[in-house]
C-alpha cells in the first residue's frame, strides 16, 4: 500500500513545527541535566566529625 498523498513540501511544511519543538525540548532537558549535574557537584558533602576515641595499640 502507498500513502494516498505524497506532497513532499507540503509534509515538510507540516513537520516543521513538530520538530522545532522537540529539538527545543531536547535542548532544555540537557541544560536542566547540566544545571542538576553542577548542582550536585557543587554541593558540600556531609561532614562527619571525627570520634574522640583513644587506640591503644599493643
Amino acid at each position: 500500500m502507498s500513502a494516498p498523498e505524497t506532497n513532499i513540501e507540503k509534509q515538510a511544511r507540516r513537520h516543521k513545527g513538530p520538530l522545532v519543538g522537540i529539538i527545543g525540548a531536547v535542548i532544555v532537558a540537557g541544560l536542566l541535566f547540566i544545571a542538576f549535574l553542577t548542582w550536585v557537584a557543587d554541593e558540600p558533602g556531609e561532614v562527619i566529625p571525627a570520634a574522640d576515641v583513644e587506640i591503644e595499640l599493643e
